[in-house]
């Protein structure tokens, strides 16, 4: 699970009024209310502390669920798309989580279970261009939502599937995602160098998806 992401050092502080030593502390973001809370440094880096204690709450007083699969599910779509460094293929392209679902996991459950969610099937996207949010998700067999076609986002700057501008290396990486596993085809120096790559794995695996249909620069 992804750890607490510091806000700021507030320094150093007595823990109570009777401590003679002082501890480091810092402000955090909980990673599963996005709560900010003040904890001694050292309890966070050696994992002591994952939360601001709404797990501890969830898990003994809301649900019971942690160990679930469904909770696991939502821990992993969490980490995905808004962890610090997130996944290049979900939050690293712009994919989140509705404010419904990131902030609240009974949410989630409710309309897991209302929407046909059994231990067999996996969560899918639409669109796969699409956030995690109830108009754009289901539940499908493992290896269906591999033959989901990823559509071109909007603010796609690239203008084709796969291929995403990377600014702090001023180059373009190509990915493409299929059967939940994401396969990174590599850099390109163009746009259409990584559109050429793109259409060429896609061809060389025989996926279920459109080609590109490259612009004339």
């Amino acid at each position: 699970m992804e750890k607490p992401r510091t806000i700021r050092d507030l320094g150093f502080k007595y823990p109570t009024k009777k401590s003679t030593k002082r501890v480091r502390y810092g402000l955090f973001i909980c990673p599963l209310c996005n709560r900010e809370f003040e904890c001694k440094m050292i309890s966070i880096k050696n994992g002591n502390t994952t939360s601001c204690g709404c797990k501890r709450h969830l898990s003994r007083v809301r649900h019971g669920m942690t160990r679930s699969r469904l909770w696991s599910i939502w821990c992993g779509i969490r980490n995905r798309c808004l962890a610090k460094k997130p996944h290049p293929c979900y939050g690293g392209r712009g994919i989140t989580v509705c404010d419904e679902w990131k902030n609240d996991f009974m949410v989630f459950y409710t309309w897991a279970t209302k929407n046909g969610y059994n231990e067999k099937l996996t969560i899918d996207r639409i669109d796969n261009d699409g956030n995690y949010e109830p108009n754009n998700c289901r539940w499908v067999a493992r290896g269906i939502n591999c033959q989901n076609k990823r559509l071109i986002q909007k603010n796609n700057t690239s203008g084709y599937r796969g291929v995403y501008r990377v600014k702090e290396s001023k180059r373009w990486m190509v990915i493409c995602t299929y059967c939940n596993v994401s396969h990174k085809v590599g850099w390109f120096n163009t746009a259409v160098e990584g559109a050429i790559a793109y259409d060429q794995f896609v061809i060389d695996n025989n996926l279920p998806y459109p080609l590109n249909i490259l612009k004339r620069e």
